[in-house]
């Protein structure tokens, strides 16, 4: 018994073991018994029984032994065959091992010599309780570490023979220590399971809890035995979009959940859950964390953020009503100035308006700047998206700087990389604005030596600066499939005045420059370089700057735009080209009377009819009478704003006057939302303060693709035999302001004859298209000034030049050539009279 030994897996169990032995001790007892009763051969004494029944039952008797001894010498567990004395009559393999002896050497033997001392007395109890109650006994023995779980069985006798008991012990040790084993491992899952931070618990897949953690427990405020009542669904609050607590065998379930406590209120949780098994059967082990807190923040963090977007807008409403008081007296002093500008001046005026142009261009930049940044920081600001050409852009941003260059006595050059793609698709007029803000900066901070732009393909990053390089995208050729952009890089440097490394930390912040005493040396807000960051960054592009104080200043930046073609660009030209239109009718709605006289003066100049009224009362009662190709709508007035005016006029029952195009004017830095004036029935949208162009473009937008009412009576009431030249026609037109009347005859002057040659250019050219677009532009040109025969003459051009023989075109232009020849004349008369 001081060995321990492993089961055999074909050894048999101790229980069936011990009922076969005795199962053999029934048999042989019957057999025993039997004997005597048998015929007389067979009642006779062994020794006096023939041979044949001798032989039989010495065979029965040896089998049952071989039986025995095979079955207990197939068993790892310790068996021995001892009388009521305790002594060894027959034992096992195992016990002759374990002792280090043959069986027959142990039979005779006293089984106490082989019981180690320290249990002796405790088994010869057992054994003596065994043979008195004449019951089994089982007990356990610890020896060495070693446990054995012993028994005791006495087995039936007769009357003339000792009783017999089996001895047996069963080395329980490694099932011990398994259990023990099994329980430290449960301790130390029971450990971790309980001091785990988040929430664990495990329920089978009907949602019966089978588990839950400690933490688990004391969120909810239930105990175990409480929490194992609960389906998973009995704990989940009411909600209208229960999530997915069960999902698949595979998938890890993440889902959010709100389990109601024990004291009512409601415990949200983030749950990752996976299938397991658990006591044998498929299970979900969910760890949830409590995000109460979490939510919380959420809160507060979503109302910091309503009451940042609160001050912005209460910002931007702020600029806006600035903006609103600046541009109101600006546009009448931009106003002004053009018109006067337009009138004979001597050196002196001329002098004191180009001073004043000068100023209201400046103070309209700060207010633009303003509204650019107003417009980024609330994200309204979008960039277009149009086919251009990058040389001649950067043509354009050159001359723009040609005169000032030239007066600092500066060199100014540009350089064009071959391999950089020429035509772009973009926002040409924001990179002009960039290009604008830091060459001019550039030529501001620059007394003497040069200023100089270079525009190059970034094949690689490493012709950006570090800060770019690191954030630059790849360039076309290294993009992936589909993505046509490419990556150009721009670097603007001077031999100015240069910056300090402190200072190149800050330039691109709003309200900063680099030196505040250069600053104010040299004006400017600090905006645009802000502001053109920002632009760049839309452009997926950034900047940088490298500076030394006297040493001048490096910008470089990179933008990525997608390639267009030649023919893209050449269409949106032409889609783009201004579009002189007939004189229309426009009703002009404006509270502000110099305003109103300045826009009314600019509208006439190209002979259209205007009306104003002060409010949206004024007009809707001015179109009882008068009937508008355009109404042009102030959208802030007194007594009826511009938007209760569109509806009214919307909700007119004269389909004509419904449908009258609006134009809205607003003066706000913040151009409205497009959703709110289209919502009540606006076309389109200009900020003041309103130029000249500006005008012109919106009534060419709108009326150049239909035939106005006043248009169409000049046609039909046009006769071939209308006068040359009728000044009262363009009195008429231009208001019997002789003014305007002396502006109307000189601009045909100077552009008449140029209309002529564009006109036998395209014909030479077989050019349909230009034909007609140049004589309907003519036409409104030639009914202004009240020449109706050459107004007839470029009618008949404009609807003839689709179809018409080139040799019938060519008579028309040449005889409309002769008309402006005579009417150049005539004019030019009346400007002298």
């Amino acid at each position: 018994m001081t060995e321990q030994r492993q089961s055999s897996a074909q050894a048999p169990g101790r229980n069936e073991l011990e009922e076969r032995i005795a199962e053999l001790e029934r048999e042989n007892a019957a057999l025993r018994q039997a004997l005597p009763a048998a015929s007389p051969v067979d009642a006779l004494p062994p020794d006096q029984c023939d041979d044949d029944s001798r032989n039989q039952f010495e065979q029965e008797i040896i089998e049952s032994r071989n039986v025995v001894r095979a079955l207990i010498d197939a068993s790892d567990d310790y068996f021995a065959l001892v009388d009521e004395h305790s002594i060894i009559h027959a034992c096992n393999l195992a016990w002759s091992r374990a002792v280090d002896a043959h069986p027959r050497q142990l039979v005779g033997r006293n089984l106490f010599d082989f019981i180690p001392e320290q249990v002796r007395d405790a088994v010869h109890t057992e054994l003596e309780e065994s043979i008195r109650e004449n019951k089994p006994k089982a007990f356990t023995l610890t020896r060495d570490n070693l446990t054995f779980d012993c028994r005791i069985n006495p087995l039936g006798s007769s009357d003339n023979s000792s009783r017999m008991f089996t001895f047996s012990a069963h080395d329980i040790s490694p099932l011990l220590q398994a259990e023990k084993l099994q329980q430290e491992m449960e301790l130390r899952y029971k450990t971790v399971f309980d001091s785990a931070g988040d929430a664990i618990f495990i329920h089978d897949l009907q949602g019966f809890f089978l588990d839950a953690n400690l933490v688990f427990r004391e969120l909810l405020g239930y105990s175990l035995d409480q929490i194992r009542q609960f389906t998973l669904q009995d704990l989940v609050a009411r909600t209208d979009n229960p999530p997915d607590m069960l999902g698949d065998a595979t998938d890890m379930l993440t889902f959010q959940v709100e389990l109601m406590r024990e004291d009512g209120h409601v415990l949200p949780l983030d749950v990752s859950a996976r299938r397991i098994t658990f006591d044998n059967k498929p299970a979900l082990l969910c760890i949830g964390r409590d995000i109460t807190q979490r939510r919380r923040v959420e809160s507060i963090l979503l109302k910091a953020k309503d009451a940042a977007e609160s001050n912005v807008r209460m910002q931007n409403e702020f600029v806006a009503n600035i903006s609103h008081e600046l541009r109101t007296p600006l546009s009448s002093i931009i106003g002004i100035t053009e018109l006067l500008s337009l009138s004979e001046l001597d050196d002196a005026q001329r002098r004191n308006l180009d001073r004043i142009a000068y100023s209201a261009d400046m103070l309209r930049g700060l207010i633009n700047d303003l509204l650019d940044l107003s417009r980024l920081e609330s994200s309204t600001f979008s960039m277009a998206s149009q086919p251009f050409s990058l040389l001649e852009l950067m043509r354009e941003t050159s001359n723009i700087f040609l005169e000032k260059v030239a007066s600092k006595n500066l060199n100014f050059s540009y350089t064009v990389s071959e391999d950089v793609p020429e035509f772009l698709r973009g926002d040409p007029m924001r990179l002009k604005q960039v290009l604008f803000n830091i060459v001019g900066n550039a030529i501001k901070f620059t007394a003497d030596g040069s200023v100089r732009m270079t525009v190059t393909l970034a094949r690689d990053v490493r012709q950006l600066s570090p800060d770019q390089a690191d954030a630059a995208p790849k360039d076309a050729e290294h993009a992936a499939p589909g993505d046509d952009g490419v990556t150009i890089a721009f670097e603007i440097a001077d031999t100015g005045i240069g910056m300090a490394p402190v200072d190149l930390q800050r330039i691109f912040n709003r309200f900063t420059q680099g030196d505040n005493t250069a600053g104010r040396a040299y004006g400017g807000a600090g905006l645009g370089l802000s502001i053109s960051r920002q632009l760049i960054r839309l452009m997926n592009g950034d900047i940088s700057a490298s500076s030394e104080p006297g040493h001048g200043s490096t910008f470089r930046f990179y933008i990525r735009l997608p390639r267009a073609t030649a023919l893209a660009v050449a269409e949106q030209l032409a889609a783009g080209e201004a579009v002189d239109v007939s004189p229309a009718r426009v009703l002009l709605v404006e509270d502000n009377r110099i305003n109103r006289e300045m826009i009314t003066a600019m509208i006439e100049l190209d002979g259209h009819e205007v009306r104003t009224a002060a409010d949206g009362l004024e007009a809707l009662k001015a179109l009882e009478n008068f009937t508008p190709d355009v109404i042009f709508m102030d959208l802030q007035m007194p007594r009826c704003d511009g938007y209760e005016a569109t509806r009214r006029i919307r909700a007119l029952e004269n389909p004509r006057l419904a449908a009258t195009p609006i134009v809205a004017l607003s003066a706000h830095a913040q151009k409205p939302p497009e959703e709110e004036w289209r919502k009540t029935g606006m076309d389109a949208h200009l900020s003041k303060p309103i130029q000249l162009a500006t005008i012109r473009e919106a009534i060419a937008a709108i009326t150049s693709d239909r035939e106005t009412p006043r248009q169409k009576e000049q046609d039909e009431s046009a006769t071939s035999d209308g006068a040359v030249l009728d000044l009262e026609i363009l009195r008429d037109n231009m208001g019997h302001n002789e003014d305007l009347v002396r502006l109307a005859c000189e601009k045909f002057l100077s552009h008449a004859a140029g209309y002529m040659d564009d006109l036998q250019v395209a014909v030479k050219n077989n050019d349909r298209n230009e034909v007609k677009r140049i004589a309907h532009s003519f036409k409104s040109v030639a009914g202004t000034i009240g020449a109706e025969q050459a107004r007839q003459e470029a009618l008949t051009i404009e609807k003839e030049a689709p179809t018409a023989a080139w040799g019938l075109l060519s008579q028309h232009v040449s005889s409309l050539r002769e008309m402006v020849d005579e009417l150049r004349v005539l004019v030019a008369e009346a400007v002298r009279r």
